[in-house]
């Protein structure tokens, strides 16, 4: 696999500031198209997502796997295996391309009942991020009056109604089709055009030979609304053809006079133009129709950027965009009245982690191809359709000097770190294990697994003596040492990592548990038996020293930091991550 390099061309690129003050001069005759990127902020699963759990539940069903043991998918070694499966099988899409969506939904749910009723599932109680409470109030003060979407979920609708205090978009469906004229006419209320159906009332269109058909009313509809306003894409990849089709048709019904407003479509910093977007982007400019690639750190930014820029206030949104900026600056734990602590979590919060990180260009066969790579260097890296990577740009530059690097950038993360993203979860996994872990950190991984979950005492650890003291003390059964001698094997108490991002903050859960090794080094024991030895002794520690045993590891953590601090490589200059250096609780309001 070759992560490529594609030219932007000639359409120009606009600085998101730059777009927000234009937008305000021409507000409301720029409509939006908002594609599913969008919503993942507000917990409805992007594309790719849905993919992974198609991919996982049928692998599941097929091999006869207990769900649980692949319910990870945020594990790139599950991801492999699972891929692996679908790859030796004749007529699948290749991953990553265009038709897995619409395949794996239909391989996964044969029935258009049964694939109705997961979307449902899917966007069930999710309610609508700051960046639709934004556009709930461009909509109120008619800013926006057209949202096109292929989208199923009602973020839009719900963040209008909670901002108007209870006033309902016109919504328009595919069994809804005949309203559009009449809408369009009635200018009180903000239209917003399901292009593949309202999951509540319509029949949905998710599959490829549904989605190639756009009901017509809603496509005369849309290349019509394209003669009198300029139109924003932001949050949508393109894929879908009878989406791109309508456009086009727009282009060549009105000719010069489409989008008198412009044609924009909104790439996040890593992102490289879909070759549609840019091909009808083209098509516009050689029209003398104003268009451009606004670059803007998510839809959350970008429509919060919209309403600043505006001069709109509101009480509810303003509450939002503060609380996200706390977040942004650390989180606070507040208690308002009388509360204790009732529950000690198993959890260190991270205050602050790298928000940005290195997007590149490179000839690079696939994951195995890349760890390879990567192994001994100070870089960890994940790949999409290019690779990203922390390091120094330097260090990326040598690992990578034979495979053409090109494009190399800093990017932000924006929201995607808040969806539990696969990719970037795997690269602060391996970032944060190998800063615990750098000498002369007391802590190991498992032989061969870098970046593993698994940490734990090396025989030779150096371990403070007031910590081998405390855990003495904690007087578990047949455990006098951090590491010693078992029958056949050694015995090292040791921590599981994972990494969540819960309540606006990112988490470092850690589960106390033993590793069994070979030789007292990082070679994991294998024998018969392995399963029940570590059971055994794991059931003799009860809940006092369970609790005990945490905070002893959190002590032992944050000795492997730099006073709460962790650089990732492990100098002044890495990418760092700040710990809280206490144990997350559980509150309970008096």
């Amino acid at each position: 696999m070759e992560v490529s390099n594609t030219a932007v061309s000639s359409i120009p690129e606009i600085e998101m500031p730059d777009f927000v003050r234009a937008f305000e001069l021409r507000a409301p005759r720029l409509g939006l198209f908002i594609g599913a990127g969008a919503s993942v902020s507000s917990g409805i699963p992007s594309a790719a997502q849905l993919v992974r759990e198609f991919k996982r539940q049928i692998y599941a069903t097929e091999t006869g796997t207990h769900p649980s043991r692949v319910a990870s998918m945020t594990d790139p070694r599950i991801e492999e295996t699972i891929q692996r499966y679908f790859d030796a099988r004749q007529g699948f899409p290749r991953a990553g391309s265009d038709e897995e969506y619409s395949f794996y939904f239909e391989r996964a749910y044969p029935d258009s009942n049964d694939r109705r009723l997961f979307i449902g599932r899917v966007v069930d109680g999710r309610k609508p991020h700051y960046g639709y409470m934004c556009l709930g109030s461009l909509f109120v003060a008619g800013k926006v009056r057209f949202v096109w979407t292929p989208n199923f979920d009602d973020l839009s609708e719900q963040a209008y109604s909670l901002i108007s205090e209870g006033k309902a978009a016109s919504v328009v469906g595919r069994d809804t089709s005949t309203h559009l004229d009449i809408y369009t006419r009635d200018e009180r209320y903000p239209i917003i055009v399901k292009m593949h159906g309202d999951f509540r009332v319509d029949s949905l269109q998710n599959t490829s030979i549904e989605i190639a058909r756009c009901d017509e009313l809603i496509r005369e509809g849309l290349v019509e609304n394209c003669r009198s306003q300029g139109l924003v894409v932001v949050g949508y990849s393109g894929r879908d053809a009878s989406v791109r089709n309508a456009l086009i048709q727009a282009l060549e019904t009105h000719g010069v006079k489409a989008f008198p407003e412009g044609l924009y479509w909104c790439l996040r910093a890593e992102d490289r133009p879909p070759t549609s977007a840019r091909e009808l982007l083209e098509s516009a400019a050689r029209n003398g129709i104003r268009v451009g690639f606004i670059r803007i750190p998510d839809f959350d930014d970008f429509a919060a950027a919209l309403y600043r820029g505006c001069g709109l206030k509101s009480a509810i949104v303003d509450a939002r965009l503060a609380e996200r900026q706390r977040v942004r600056r650390g989180y606070e734990l507040n208690v308002a009245g009388q509360a204790e602590p009732v529950l000690k979590l198993n959890a260190i919060p991270i205050t602050s982690f790298p928000e940005r990180y290195y997007r590149f260009s490179a000839q690079v066969r696939g994951w195995k191809d890349l760890r390879e790579l990567v192994r001994g260097s100070e870089v960890v890296a994940g790949l999409r359709r290019f690779v990203l990577a922390l390091g120094r740009r330097a260090d990326i530059e040598t690992t990578f000097k034979e495979r053409k690097v090109e494009d190399l950038q800093l990017c932000h993360i924006g929201s995607d770190i808040e969806t539990n993203d696969s990719v970037l979860v795997g690269m602060y996994y391996e970032a944060i294990s190998l800063g615990l872990t750098s000498a002369p950190s007391p802590l190991c991984e498992q032989a061969g697994r870098r970046g593993s979950r698994l940490l734990f005492f090396r025989k030779n650890h150096d371990l403070d003596a007031n910590l081998e003291a405390e855990f003495r003390g904690l007087g578990i059964r047949d455990a006098a040492a951090v590491v010693r001698k078992g029958a056949g094997y050694w015995v090292h108490e040791a921590v599981n990592l994972s990494l969540e991002f819960r309540e606006g903050r990112l988490w470092l859960l850690f589960e106390p548990t033993v590793a069994l090794t070979t030789d007292g080094e990082g070679t994991l024991w294998q024998g018969d038996g392995k399963a029940d030895v570590i059971r055994e002794l794991l059931a003799v520690r009860y809940n006092r020293q369970l609790s005990q045993l945490l905070t002893f590891w959190l002590k032992v953590l944050m000795a492997c930091t730099s006073d709460g601090v962790l650089r990732f490589p492990p100098a002044p200059d890495g990418f760092e991550f700040k710990f809280e250096r206490t144990l997350g609780v559980s509150y309970h309001q008096a």
